[in-house]
């Protein structure tokens, strides 16, 4: 719904799934969620249409805004719903360069062959934390932690021959 209600992204909904379509599956299936958390499943669709829509660097870039914005607020920088935005990228990305892909997609989408198991990665990290842990966004902690998300991603087995 979150992409539905957008005004930027509506039209593009529907041009996938109509209205009607969409509250046929609503109905059937309920509620979108990526390993038990609907969150996951936002960041996820987000990152997919701002990667169609804006392009895959912008992409990348409003997922990691998204979490700066989060960590002055109550739910802290969370590098899951980084990792989730990352995989919604790659698989735009992915798209782009393998049209076959696709049709697999259409075939099964399997979530843990598309996202990352996050279970393990830090979540809830306010200012001062992050800065404490990872400095800032030039600083080699953070760019270390972040190319292994993108790795994590990359290693997925949608994208491994």
């Amino acid at each position: 719904t979150i992409l539905r209600n957008n005004p930027l992204t509506k039209a593009l909904c529907e041009i996938v799934e109509s209205n009607e379509e969409f509250a046929a599956r609503a109905k059937t299936v309920g509620p979108a969620s990526l390993p038990g958390r609907r969150d996951l499943a936002q960041h996820f669709a987000v990152s997919c249409a701002l990667a169609e829509l804006v392009g895959l660097e912008l992409a990348r870039q409003a997922g990691l805004a998204k979490e700066l914005r989060d960590m002055t607020g109550t739910s802290g920088f969370s590098f899951a719903d980084l990792a989730v935005d990352y995989a919604g990228v790659e698989l735009i990305e992915r798209l782009k360069a393998d049209k076959l892909l696709l049709s697999r997609v259409r075939q099964s989408f399997e979530v843990k062959r598309f996202v990352p198991d996050v279970k393990d990665l830090e979540e809830g990290l306010n200012s001062a934390a992050f800065a404490d842990k990872f400095g800032g966004v030039t600083d080699p902690r953070f760019r270390a932690e972040s190319a292994k998300l993108r790795e994590r991603v990359k290693a997925l087995g949608a994208y491994v021959k």
